[in-house]
């Protein structure tokens, strides 16, 4: 019988140093063999999470703030190696010559209480959340900054990427020393081979920017448009029409970071008496449609679509309020309200009444849901983390594959072990979303982590290879094939 992960050694896996960084170092393959010949897989699979969390004599408090480490799996001629390399960020470079903490990150505070951390409102960019590619540049993501760029062979860091000066800071952030954000979570349009994404402007007034980065690199800002308060957005979803975001009714209590009396995790406050809001931004940059949704709070979209009648679906995991993130174990482990454990909810959204019907999709919690077809036009499937259905302890130590019409469900249980967001890659030819490897990395409490090949329909293991070294859970990854790279 598997042993019992407790939630202490849950968390001491979600918080583990990375032991070092790897060189083109084979898998060792322990079951099955890769994919060959005409289903073959001829690409990168890149992924990037929090790898360090320790800065001198100080541990980082949460597990967002650990310094980004980027993990590329390459495959060719049903081989695969590894190569990894930390973020080399300005703040990792200076904190590391210091050999102590200089900045603030998103859940832990500097050492020397309210003096150490008034109106120091730079906040490490610790490059962790995302890493995508476009138009030949392989981009480090994190929500709170600039992107940085990565050499897509050596993992080297190329510096930020200000996107010829569209993020650079200006008015009140400029004086703080804050630049624009640009966020982990960009989509790829498959149809105009765009790369869009939002950002937030901090200052006198909060602003939502969109941006959008032609099949060429070359980057716009599309609209901007005031918000009566800084929010929490983490994702967003395209359809050809519009971006669509499911803002949160949550808000940060910027007064009581600016004076250092807390971290930004600290400062988020739900607003219980309202639901989500649901932003439709035209891509021609018109006005904004904003309908009310239902009460909740969603870190990730699975996608969205236009019908023809005009309305737009959306699919997210929502959750039934704001977790409390400030709290590592109710993060990673039981939430006693349930608030962590989101479920897979439909929102058809009319902008001719301005109303939204919600539906449920599937009951099984789920997180980092992940589909097959990059298109801002429909999709079906839908693949995600998960916590099983019975589990006394929930956390996401599953891998589901549903599909929208409620008709299909498949479950895989990984206990005690916890894989990582779902990657999926259509084989060859593939005639139908399932038709694709589905790529993820287990992550084993003490043990070296393992990469699991599945078939995307049935979830049975095609390949299991082991990494040289253990590697604490990331968030995101991608897909970049042989020819030509494209975000996942």
């Amino acid at each position: 019988m598997a042993p019992y992960l407790d939630l202490p050694a849950l968390v001491r896996l979600h918080l583990a140093d990375v032991d070092r960084e790897l060189d083109d170092e084979p898998l060792t393959i322990v079951e099955g063999e890769l994919p060959a010949g005409a289903e073959g897989l001829e690409g990168t699979l890149y992924r990037n999470g929090p790898g360090r969390f320790t800065r001198g004599p100080v541990r980082f408090d949460h597990p967002f703030d650990g310094d980004g480490y980027v993990v590329a799996v390459r495959f060719a001629d049903g081989r695969c190696s590894v190569r990894s390399r930390f973020v080399e960020t300005h703040a990792l470079a200076e904190e590391h010559a210091a050999g102590r903490m200089l900045y603030r990150s998103f859940g832990t505070q500097r050492p020397g209480g309210l003096l150490a951390n008034a109106f120091r409102m730079r906040f490490r960019n610790a490059a962790n959340t995302h890493i995508v590619s476009h138009a030949g540049k392989l981009r480090a993501l994190w929500e709170g900054g600039a992107p940085h760029l990565i050499d897509e062979h050596s993992l080297a860091t190329l510096g930020e990427d200000d996107l010829d000066g569209l993020l650079a800071p200006r008015g009140v952030s400029r004086a703080l020393g804050m630049g624009q954000t640009f966020s982990a979570h960009p989509k790829h349009d498959a149809v105009t081979g765009e790369l869009w994404n939002f950002g937030l402007r901090w200052g006198l007034r909060q602003t939502l920017m969109i941006y959008a980065l032609d099949a060429a690199g070359r980057a716009r800002v599309v609209a901007e448009h005031a918000l009566r308060e800084l929010s929490f957005i983490h994702d967003m979803a395209l359809t050809s029409r519009f971006v669509v975001i499911a803002a949160p009714a949550v808000r940060f209590d910027v007064a009581r970071m600016l004076f250092g009396l807390t971290s930004p995790v600290g400062a988020l406050h739900a607003r219980e008496q309202d639901g989500l809001a649901l932003w439709l931004i035209p891509r021609t940059g018109a006005a904004p449609i904003v309908i009310p949704g239902p009460p909740g709070f969603a870190f990730h979209v699975a996608g969205a679509y236009d019908l023809p009648d005009g309305r737009v679906v959306c699919d997210l995991a929502l959750m039934p309020g704001l977790p409390d993130l400030a709290d590592v174990a109710t993060t990673l482990g039981p939430a006693a309200d349930g608030r962590a454990l989101g479920v897979l909810t439909r929102m058809t959204i009319d902008p001719g009444t301005g109303r939204a019907q919600t539906q449920v999709i599937s009951p099984i919690a789920v997180e980092m849901p992940a589909t097959a077809v990059a298109s801002p036009h429909a999709y079906s499937d839908v693949w995600a983390v998960a916590v099983p259905p019975g589990r006394l302890q929930p956390y996401h130590s599953a891998l589901v594959r549903l599909t929208p019409d409620r008709q299909q469900q498949v479950v895989r249980d990984f206990f005690p072990a916890v894989p990582s967001e779902p990657v999926l890659v259509p084989r060859p030819g593939a005639r139908s979303d399932a038709d694709a490897w589905l790529l993820t990395i287990l992550h084993h409490p003490g043990a070296p982590a393992e990469l699991l090949v599945l078939d995307a329909a049935t979830l049975e293991t095609r390949t299991r290879a082991r990494f040289p070294i253990a590697l604490p859970p990331g968030l995101h990854g991608s897909w970049v094939g042989r020819d030509p790279p494209r975000p996942g």
